[in-house]
């Protein structure tokens, strides 16, 4: 089951779906990140009238993301190394 299908089927069963993103620009070999959300809109009886979509650009939270994680661990090398110093 292609990762489209899949989304439209959680969607579908569960009401919505959320999930993280990688787009490729084809024209310039671009990637960006989105936060992609899909609700489904069902008629009273329960038939499936749409799949809304909205994508949210994460890129720039995936890069700070990413920076943290280092800084995290230079910090963690330091107070380590600090504790090795210490002892």
């Amino acid at each position: 089951m292609s990762s489209a299908a899949a989304m439209r089927t959680q969607t579908l069963s569960q009401g919505g779906h959320e999930c993280e993103w990688h787009y490729l620009l084809h024209t310039d070999g671009q990637t960006f990140d989105v936060l992609l959300i899909l609700t489904a809109i069902q008629y009273e009886e329960g038939a499936l009238l749409h799949i809304a979509w909205n994508d949210i650009t994460i890129t720039q939270r995936k890069a700070t993301e990413t920076q943290l994680r280092i800084n995290e661990e230079k910090f963690r090398t330091f107070v380590e190394d600090a504790n090795d110093q210490r002892d």
